[in-house]
């Protein structure tokens, strides 16, 4: 089994691609589970969500731009949910004391951050944390910058204090009244290992990597807005934090570039069929903001965006309540560390292999296919246990043994250009019907109607046994040539499906691709 080839399908699942809402926020807060705390009624579970992504909360929770509610899904369908509006709230009702912090061993390092503006905090306190000795350099008397513009209706200047005090508990060194110029950036480069600066406004271009916020490959960083060219709040949190990425990495010698892909702001892979999604118009506010009863609501407008294409159709997967990726894994482990002993042989084995799933996922990622290659795999490896298809393997020996398989032709005529296959299990379960639909076709058919009971090989095919599926469709062409290779008629979906598979040669009539037409049932009744 290619377990490469099986790990890129993997990739084609989109079931935990994040939401609309946590892709466009370019720090990736977990919009979905902060909102289903709100709707628990669960604020202070909320607050900790924010907490995890975006630093300073009351801060920021009461003043971000909120890019998320631009991408809400929910914006053709009664307005996008009021994200920002909720942050607001959780910030006032949800706030709980702050865990003790672990001191983070010093690494030996030295990094500046040159402006203690928003971006320029958010590098400082995630450097930090990081085992980085920290120095900033700011020109006024007092950390924060922009924040205090916001000062009055937004936040209260014991909010502010209040948050922008854990810089002080930190062991981050704050040169207060220092204006760095061009000269004094230089000094400043070459005295420490690394330099961020995010002083908000710069005379000279730095000419910043979009990615990396490395200037010309030297060890200066640039974030905020000298790089955004916006007065974006969250993005300049999300600059500033994405810059500490780099600079660590920098300083560790290491890749840049690798695996950022989904940093920052970007279009989620997840899509969504909305058509049974209602239309509800947002909560209204009875005051400045939202009391706790009107976010409860708010929040309850959520789709909690996710993909179950597949589950909605397939009962195997609700059962196993697992996503097509979490399946794969789970064959990827059997493959490669458990080596297909035991391990989720039950569930590999439940599948019917109809193909539903691919059929109704949007990125036509089909599961038939890969059990149907897994459980092969475990044959040839001998880790299928014997006792998974015994049944149905011993039901389809004796529907092609003596006591059930024959090839006869329509009374009268040596040659037939149609071939009667009802399979096995329409002869097992309901045998009556057997010889009702074959005076049927022989009565409504010119050219003569033969008859070959046997079994297609399904069992085989699903089991996995390779060995027994080629001798099976070896001896159907052989009595098919024998025949005079007559048209199929066919009754039944699995011979079908077979047929169409591993004999497509074979002509199959109108009646074959419907199996059996509803006019020769009706026939019968």
């Amino acid at each position: 089994m290619d377990l490469n080839k099986l790990l890129d399908k993997e990739n084609l699942c989109i079931a935990d691609k994040p939401s609309a809402c946590i892709a466009a926020c370019p720090i990736h807060m977990d919009v979905k589970t902060f909102i289903d705390a709100i709707e628990q009624d669960d604020f202070k579970k909320a607050y900790k969500v924010m907490t995890k992504k975006m630093p300073f909360t009351r801060i920021i929770g009461s003043i971000c731009d909120h890019p998320c509610e631009k991408a809400c899904v929910r914006n053709e369908l009664g307005g996008s949910i009021n994200i920002h509006e909720l942050e607001k709230v959780v910030v006032k009702i949800g706030l709980s004391s702050k865990k003790r912090t672990i001191p983070i061993p010093r690494n030996g390092k030295k990094v500046a951050v040159v402006g203690a503006g928003i971006s320029g905090i958010t590098a400082a306190f995630d450097l930090d944390k990081k085992g980085y000795q920290v120095t900033i350099y700011e020109k006024s008397d007092k950390i924060g910058g922009r924040i205090w513009d916001f000062q009055g209706d937004q936040l209260s200047k014991e909010t502010i204090e209040e948050e922008l005090a854990v810089m002080n508990k930190k062991d981050i060194k704050i040169k207060f009244n220092e204006f760095v110029d061009e000269k004094k950036l230089e000094e400043i480069v070459n005295s420490y290992d690394a330099v961020y600066i995010g002083t908000g406004v710069w005379g000279k271009d730095l000419k910043a990597n979009a990615q990396t916020f490395q200037v010309e490959d030297s060890s200066l960083f640039a974030g905020g807005r000298i790089v955004n060219q916006n007065s974006s709040v969250i993005f300049s949190i999300s600059s500033g934090r994405r810059a500490v990425i780099s600079i660590d990495r920098y300083l560790q010698k290491i890749s840049l570039t690798v695996a950022r892909e989904n940093e920052g702001a970007y279009d989620t892979p997840l899509k969504l069929k909305l058509d049974d999604i209602e239309s509800v118009e947002a909560i209204k506010k009875n005051s400045l903001g939202y009391n706790k009863q009107e976010a409860i609501k708010e929040a309850g407008r959520c789709i909690k965006c996710q993909c179950t294409e597949c589950s909605n159709v397939c009962v195997h997967l609700r059962k196993y309540d697992i996503t097509p990726k979490k399946y794969i894994r789970q064959i990827n482990h059997n493959e490669v560390i458990i080596l297909g002993d035991h391990y989720a042989n039950e569930m590999i084995n439940s599948c019917t292999l109809c193909g539903l799933c691919g059929e109704v996922c949007p990125s036509n990622l089909d599961m038939k296919d890969i059990i149907q290659e897994t459980r092969e795999s475990m044959v040839e490896r001998e880790k299928m246990p014997v006792s998974a298809h015994d049944f149905a393997l011993k039901d389809m020996e004796f529907s092609n043994s003596k006591y059930f398989s024959m090839v006869k032709n329509q009374p009268g005529y040596e040659e037939v250009k149609y071939m009667f296959y009802p399979g096995c299990q329409l002869p097992a379960s309901s045998p009556e019907y057997i010889p009702e639909i074959y005076k049927y076709l022989m009565e409504n058919i010119k050219d003569g109607v033969g008859i070959m009971l046997g079994c297609c090989g399904a069992p085989a095919d699903w089991a996995g046994r390779q060995d027994l599926l080629e001798k099976n469709i070896k001896d159907i062409r052989n009595k098919w040539e024998e025949a005079g290779k007559p048209t199929f008629i066919l009754a039944c979906s699995s011979c079908y499906s077979m047929f169409e598979k591993y004999m497509g040669d074979m002509n199959l009539s109108l009646y074959g691709k419907l199996w059996i037409s509803m006019e020769c049932l009706r026939a019968i009744k």
